[in-house]
């Protein structure tokens, strides 16, 4: 799997920063391993996207991974 793989299955939808669109949770979690190697390889970082229904900080502008529904991945 390559980043190439990850944007054509997961193009952007929005004009954001991210490299790829909306990663399903489920497949994330089912396929992470060869996503972090490519993750590692780009100096990449994963951004969960949800409810922020967990987050007891003070702070409500990152979802946790139990709540997320979806995995962006951008630059560092």
């Amino acid at each position: 799997m390559d980043i190439n793989t990850l944007r054509t299955m997961f193009p952007k939808t929005r004009k954001n920063a991210a490299i790829t669109g909306n990663i399903p949770v489920a497949y994330f979690e089912e396929n992470e391993k060869e996503i972090r190697k490519v993750i590692r390889a780009e100096g990449y970082r994963v951004m969960y996207r949800g409810p922020r229904v967990s987050n007891k900080q003070s702070s409500f502008s990152m979802t946790c991974r139990c709540d997320a529904t979806s995995v962006l991945l951008y630059r560092k």
